[in-house]
């Protein structure tokens, strides 16, 4: 199936305010004009965004202070350290980043990343018990957590330490336990994704324990690739952590990382944004989205399981890191006869829904691991919330995405009623329910947009304009004052 562009729209803009950029800065009218259009009016600014040098200090993160002193506590006591993440790439970069810097200050960390399958995105109340089993004394989770109030008490319960640090949307309450979350203060940079967050507490670390937080540096190009495909607005820091972490990815000697870059076709100096959203990150994905909940094999002896991704970043042995690269590799071709399977079926199911403001699909045996891509895909098609869903038996497991001016997560909250859980941010979540509950929560959905964006269009909605004669309005299109 031949994918439809995207849609472009030029928003109007001050003209002088783009001529301006471009003298101040020596840059192009063409460069002066994008400014412009992004929101810059001084050269100063648009000077700053340009460089990408914003960095601030990690203490100001909230959360870390606290988080530093207990975790360097439990490494001078030698306790047991684990580290919960996730399945996607943000999450398997900052288990391997925390997991990295953990043993450079002298821990022997455990730890778990969940199945998409058996237990669902986050902490679980089974995952709590099977660390608490291993001996585990302090738990930190890293691109989940914010919302697991129970779940965390359950952790203390039973005696361990824990520390969040995640960047999703928190919820009424936050959990009883040591939180880092660049949201919830006054961070210079709360966008950052959960790698970014942990490159962050990394610094910090390095330097409560005496040492250089440069170290932290080393993992730079796992924080931009997450950052990349974790869709974060790439600004302020953010940006600053994709520009510099492309130039490490490029020089990098993580064997995994050089290998991975091998099967994509993707070669050292040609590193982008692009490469790493559309070759490097999406391999990464497949062991999360294709892992079955009843095998870790499959039928063709292929690896299944989110940590075959993890191991390929931590591992220094370039044999295996060619080995598991080739996996994922093969991985990531079945996810993608997957996804066109079910991109098919999905868009003549929205095809009926076209003039609702959101669009919600389901489907039996639709791949619950590729639903996600395909709603990215059917909001690119539609340009409106999407919501797809994988049917199986009784239950439903979906992903949804949005446009920018619809806080999907926003919407889910207020359809609640119909979901057994969800969770996400403003332009991505997850959402479980009863196969039963597809209709009503389409329904609410739909509603819920249909008055949230006519609200948006109506304060876009532009002023009338004086009427303009023939010379003024050919001046006006060449972008010059009119006489």
């Amino acid at each position: 199936m031949q994918s439809k562009p995207s849609r472009w729209r030029a928003d109007p803009y001050e003209v002088a305010a783009g001529r301006r950029l471009a003298e101040g800065l020596g840059v192009s009218p063409v460069v002066g004009s994008i400014l412009a259009r992004r929101g810059f009016s001084e050269a100063g600014e648009a000077r700053r965004f340009l460089a990408a040098e914003e960095s601030h200090d990690p203490r100001t993160l909230p959360g870390v202070p606290a988080a530093c002193e207990l975790i360097l506590d439990h490494l001078r006591r030698g306790s047991v350290i684990a580290v919960f993440g996730d399945y996607d790439v943000d999450g398997v970069c900052s288990t391997a980043m925390l997991l990295r810097t953990l043993r450079a200050l002298g821990a022997d960390p455990v730890w778990e990343l969940p199945s998409r399958f058996d237990e669902g995105y986050g902490l679980s109340g089974g995952s709590v018990e099977r660390l608490a089993g291993r001996g585990v004394e302090l738990l930190v989770t890293v691109d989940c957590g914010i919302t697991a109030v129970e779940q965390v008490a359950a952790a203390r319960a039973a005696g361990l330490d824990v520390v969040i640090t995640d960047h999703h949307r928190p919820g009424e309450k936050l959990p009883d336990c040591a939180v880092v979350h660049p949201a919830l203060g006054d961070y210079g940079c709360p966008e950052l994704c959960a790698s970014g967050v942990v490159l962050k507490l990394s610094e910090a670390l390095y330097a409560a324990a005496g040492r250089d937080p440069a170290e932290a540096g080393e993992d730079i190009d796992l924080a931009a690739l997450a950052t990349v495909c974790d869709l974060v607005p790439l600004r302020g820091e953010n940006r600053r952590i994709v520009r510099e972490g492309v130039v490490s990815l490029s020089r990098t000697r993580k064997p995994g990382l050089r290998a991975l870059m091998e099967v994509a076709g993707v070669a050292p100096g040609e590193i982008s944004e692009h490469s790493l959203g559309f070759r490097l990150g999406p391999r990464i994905n497949a062991a999360g989205r294709m892992q079955r909940a009843d095998a870790r094999i499959n039928a063709a002896g292929r690896m299944q399981r989110a940590d075959a991704a993890l191991e390929l970043l931590l591992t220094g042995d370039e044999a295996r890191a060619s080995e598991v690269a080739r996996e994922l590799d093969f991985l990531n071709r079945d996810r993608q006869e997957a996804e066109t399977r079910i991109l098919f079926a999905a868009e003549a199911a929205a095809a009926a829904q076209a003039h609702k403001a959101a669009i919600v699909v389901a489907g039996e045996g639709w791949h619950p691991g590729v639903v996600g891509i395909v709603a990215s895909r059917l909001v690119e098609r539609w340009r409106r919330p999407c919501v797809v869903i994988a049917i199986d038996g009784e239950r439903g497991r979906g992903s949804g995405r949005s446009i920018s001016p619809y806080d999907l997560h926003a919407g889910l909250a207020a359809c609640s009623e119909h979901l057994t859980r969800f969770g996400g941010h403003r332009m991505a979540a997850g959402v479980e329910l009863d196969a039963g509950s597809v209709e009503p929560f389409r329904r609410a959905l739909a509603a819920h947009a249909a008055e949230h964006l006519a609200c948006h269009r109506a304060r876009r909605r532009p002023r009338p304009r004086a009427r303009r004669g023939p010379r003024a309005a050919a001046a006006v299109r060449h972008g010059q004052r009119a006489a």
